[in-house]
């Protein structure tokens, strides 16, 4: 039976486990293509910082939102294509996987708070208020938008050959079969610090809370993984399929738990980068047939689940519950309740926009204290054991700004980057804190995929820059990739190193 590997990735699929780094050269990745993509991008940023900000307003609003989508849309077309005459994998290309991240979530987010209104507005009536809020800011908000777009794309463009170099690099042989023995073995370890984390918390430790969490969180990389071979494996399918499964089903009955939609459904979607890293494409197809399954039952009975959890303390009773309510909704309840949980995250610039209606017309900027807030979740709490919480400071903002109402104790919103960039240093912020961010995960991409055991590296590459739609601010983002580079590294190494 023929391999379903494409040809590159048949090129580095060692012949004792699977993707391995192909070529030292390939560490680092060129700048092949010439300098006219950089130099456009430097160029959009440079406008959309220096156009006032009246000029904008005068303009339409439908023109500035289009006009920002199909910007980002065509940098992100330019960056796969930049990617593929190198013959690099754009799913492990920090610039094509970053700039398809943003054109999806900011881009399209821009169209969706203008567009909301206008298109969904006899179905859905009791939706539109919460998107029209936002339409006197919305043309700023999409300037920005696209500063922020440009500059971090441009980040990930910045040179990091001499820093990478200093970085040790850590390969081994991944062996497939060991990996698939020892990871059924490690299933009681995740399952079990995922159970103590979520049903008895107080009994671990504060300083070691964290670590003993992302021990169990290992196990998105071990589906990323088994999807992986699942999609490259010419015979024996079923036993990457059964990993997959066994591995998925504690991180789903986690989310169950304590009602979060986002942990429930979020493990069934980790094939997508499996498929993504064996055949360097996204799988359009069978992403439309789980979206339907996704809007019509999943998120409705999660929905309805995490309001009864608010109330219902037996787990079993709440799912019932929910399972009563999903059979006596209708189609159209479905859908309107699925488009307020979906769309309101789909559209990350709202949470932006939010901020940019009050700053800093009526909440002046904070000259880097949300920053310092930010910097204060980098040392782990075994260090620093009194460590308050960061999360719950930075929405504390999110109520004054009304990213979060006031009243509302369920949810939980924290910034994304442009919204605390813009917060504390206005537009100036976005790009310089920008380009910071975007070398960041230039620099993260090419130490895991490049100087890294390939497997690992892509598949933590992948969950680290996709799974976030809110994308969080550099210093958030770079300490959950630390540590869990600390704690997943040993953890692969040990499960697929054939000779320990």
């Amino acid at each position: 039976m023929e391999s379903k590997l494409s040809p590159f990735t048949r090129s580095c699929w060692a012949k004792d486990s699977g993707l391995a780094i192909p070529q030292e050269n390939q560490a680092v990745q060129g700048v092949k293509g010439g300098l006219l993509f950089p130099v456009a991008l430097g160029v959009i940023a440079l406008f959309s910082l220096l156009v006032p900000k009246q000029a904008v307003a005068g303009i339409d609003t439908w023109l500035t939102v289009s006009a920002g989508f199909l910007t980002l849309a065509a940098i992100s077309a330019a960056a796969f294509s930049r990617a593929r005459r190198r013959g690099d994998n754009p799913w492990t290309d920090a610039t094509a996987a970053f700039s398809f991240f943003y054109a999806v979530f900011f881009g399209g987010g821009l169209l969706v708070l203008h567009f909301w209104a206008s298109v969904t507005a006899e179905a859905f009536p009791d939706l539109v208020p919460h998107f029209q809020k936002f339409h006197e800011v919305l043309p700023d908000v999409a300037r920005l938008t696209l500063l922020g777009g440009a500059s971090l794309i441009l980040g990930t463009l910045l040179p990091a050959r001499k820093v990478v170099r200093i970085l040790p690099g850590l390969r081994w042989s991944f062996d497939s079969r060991t990996f698939f023995r020892r990871s059924l073995l490690f299933l009681p370890v995740t399952a079990g610090t995922l159970a103590a984390t979520t049903l008895a918390p107080e009994l671990i430790p504060s300083g070691a809370f964290h670590v003993t969490k992302l021990l169990g969180e290992v196990s998105f990389i071990i589906l990323i993984l088994a999807a992986c071979h699942f999609f490259a494996a010419s015979e024996g399918r079923w036993k990457w399929a059964l990993l997959y499964a066994l591995h998925a089903t504690p991180l789903c009955l986690t989310g169950l738990h304590v009602g979060m939609r986002g942990t429930t459904i979020v493990p069934m979607a980790m094939w997508i980068y499996g498929y993504m890293i064996a055949r360097r494409r996204m799988p359009w197809k069978y992403v439309v047939v789980g979206c339907v399954v996704l809007l019509t039952v999943l998120i409705p009975w999660t929905t309805f689940l995490k309001q009864t959890r608010a109330y219902e303390a037996d787990g079993m009773a709440a799912m019932v519950q929910a399972s009563a309510r999903l059979g006596n909704s209708t189609l159209k309840e479905r859908v309107g309740i699925t488009l307020w949980s979906t769309v309101r995250r789909f559209a990350a610039p709202g949470n932006f926009a939010a901020c940019r209606s009050r700053v800093p017309d009526l909440f002046p900027h904070q000259h880097g204290k949300v920053l310092k807030i930010t910097l204060q979740s980098l040392p782990p709490r075994a260090i620093w054991p009194g460590k308050p919480n960061v999360s719950a400071e930075l929405n504390r903002y999110s109520r004054m700004l009304g990213v979060v109402g006031k009243q509302d104790r369920t949810s939980s919103a924290v910034f994304n980057a442009l919204g605390l960039y813009y917060m504390d240093f206005g537009a100036a912020g976005i790009l310089i804190l920008g380009l910071f961010h975007g070398s960041c995960i230039r620099l993260f991409r090419e130490w895991t995929v490049g100087r890294c055991n390939y497997q690992w590296g892509a598949a933590v590459f992948l969950f680290l820059t996709l799974s976030k739609p809110d994308l969080h601010d550099v210093f958030v983002w770079g300490g959950g990739a630390v540590r869990m580079i600390v704690v997943s590294l040993p953890v692969l190494y040990l499960l697929s190193c054939k000779e320990l």
